[in-house]
């Protein structure tokens, strides 16, 4: 199609042009026209009294009034409306310099012109793009106001940006608080300069960690995927779009159907808590009350408006074992990866709690477990007071103020002791000096510190592991100088876990163990 000139002025910008002009780039292309010339002809169609409307080529056009030119050349094309915007969209994303917030703005504009049918395959096809590229950038085109202001003010780079694509819109204000949470928490996710917590871009393999704690594996539901009924405004599991599987461009590494997750946490917490009740009418149905054993983490709102939360006991007070031991009861799990299935349990007997590897003891004769001995009983008491203190311990770190360090100590929390600080910031010494050094710095390096030793108090596993948290509070006290403050938390500790009634009745004496003795 020949091209032809015509005056700048008979050419009209449409009014939802979406375009995002920088100044500083119009400049450039300003400089460059007048030195090279206009390289290629706008696309315009013709419009009422023998005036022209812009389809593609903006920048270029202004880049002429900038230069003051009366005169451009364009390609005339007879179109629709949605022709139009089609050609508009296609030739906006030839453009090498798009940021990938412009490439998602422009093809989801290119698919709603198509209709809402359009095939990813076919978008590829046209731009001589991959299906993967379009469909990644179709689904950023969909994160929500505030999370892709969060990560474009944040400059996140695009290998992040498909992590992030994959969630489904209405999980996204989960995902966003959970990364404001995690950025005033964790110092891979930001930092807090003195006045305010900094949000920062996390590594991409812990960006992966913290998306998987909001998927969750099909494979390991406790109901069956193709049941429709369990929660009917959701339907059956196979048939969701909210799986990976249904979006296979999204998730090329989990084509395998074995590694299939669901994507809406909040649907499938609603389903664990629909099929516990399920499980639990079962049983009472057969004239079976089950016991209601809950683990780390929190109830579901849906169980607690069902069950009696003042039924709930902990996992860790029993033993799986098989249907036909002696004393063996149902169960039903009400929280945690068990959530919703039976199995058979018993009380725990001697010292062993959970699964921290102490073995019954049977008597040799009858085969029968033993009934356990004072020392034990005292001993799973022990255990879960360490538990407990380890959680008041926890809460009072939030609470800590640190100490004024030392000079060395500030200059390494003002300049960083790695590339990833800026040496050649001139401004930085006059910073330091005007900083007040004995409440700002210690409390900079505590805020990054604090998340640290919380984390490592369960590093090894969920509240069985007392022995292991309890050895992490004391040395996180002495470190501190604050054995006085760990004291408070172990007494704190033995109120919150008095002896049971079954220890009573069997004349077990609490001894109220010191905390001097605890500590050895």
């Amino acid at each position: 199609m020949a091209t032809k000139s015509i005056p700048l002025k008979l050419i009209d910008i449409p009014p939802d042009n979406r375009d995002e002009i920088r100044e500083a780039e119009l400049e450039g292309l300003a400089a460059t026209m007048m030195e090279r010339g206009q390289l290629s002809p706008l696309l315009v169609r013709p419009r009422k009294k023998g005036r022209f409307e812009l389809i593609a080529g903006e920048r270029r056009l202004r880049a002429a009034k900038i230069l003051k030119w009366d005169q451009i050349e364009v390609k005339e094309m007879d179109l629709d409306d949605r022709q139009a915007a089609e050609v508009h969209a296609i030739e906006n994303l030839q453009r090498v310099d798009l940021t990938p917030w412009e490439e998602a703005r422009k093809l989801a504009d290119l698919a709603g012109s198509n209709g809402s049918s359009v095939r990813v395959e076919d978008l590829a096809a046209r731009l001589g793009r991959t299906p993967q590229w379009v469909a990644v950038r179709l689904a950023v085109s969909k994160l929500i106001p505030e999370l892709r202001q969060l990560v474009i003010d944040q400059e996140w780079p695009l290998t992040h940006l498909p992590l992030l694509a994959r969630i489904p819109k209405d999980v996204q204000p989960m995902i966003l608080e959970a990364i404001v949470d995690n950025q005033k928490m964790d110092s891979m996710w930001g930092f807090f300069d003195g006045k305010k917590h900094i949000g920062t871009t996390p590594p991409r393999h812990e960006l992966v960690e913290f998306l998987e704690e909001f998927t969750r594996l099909l494979s390991q539901a406790a109901w069956k995927l193709d049941d429709p009924f369990l929660l009917p405004d959701a339907g059956s599991c196979d048939q969701c779009p909210k799986r990976s599987s249904a979006q296979a461009l999204l998730f090329p590494e989990l084509a395998d159907q074995k590694k299939d997750r669901c994507l809406d946490e909040g649907c499938w917490k609603a389903k664990q808590a629909a099929i516990v009740a399920v499980k639990v009418n079962e049983l009472n149905q057969k004239g079976t009350k089950p016991i209601l054993l809950k683990s780390l983490g929190e109830v579901p709102k849906e169980l607690t408006d069902a069950l009696d939360p003042a039924t709930f006991e902990q996992s860790y007070d029993y033993n799986v074992c098989k249907k036909t031991d002696k004393d063996a009861q149902p169960a039903v799990f009400v929280t945690g990866e068990d959530a919703g299935t039976v199995k058979y349990v018993k009380p725990v007997a001697s010292g062993r709690v959970g699964n921290s590897g102490r073995e019954t003891k049977v008597d040799q004769e009858t085969g029968e477990a033993e009934p356990p001995s004072s020392e034990d009983r005292l001993k799973t008491l022990e255990l879960k007071r360490m538990c407990r203190a380890g959680e008041l311990w926890s809460e009072k770190l939030e609470t800590f103020k640190p100490k004024w360090t030392g000079m060395l100590d500030a200059l390494v929390l003002h300049f960083g002791c790695d590339e990833r600080h800026d040496y050649r910031d001139d401004g930085a010494w006059e910073d330091f000096a005007n900083r007040d050094h004995k409440v700002k710095l210690e409390q900079i390096a505590w805020e990054q510190l604090r998340p640290i030793f919380q984390k490592r108090l369960y590093r090894n596993g969920p509240q069985t592991q007392g022995e292991a948290i309890w050895e992490e509070c004391l040395g996180q006290a002495r470190a501190l100088g604050l054995l006085l403050v760990l004291q408070y938390c172990w007494h704190d500790a033995t109120v919150d876990c008095p002896m049971t009634k079954a220890m009573v009745d069997a004349g077990v004496k609490d001894p109220g163990k010191a905390f001097k003795e605890a500590i050895k």
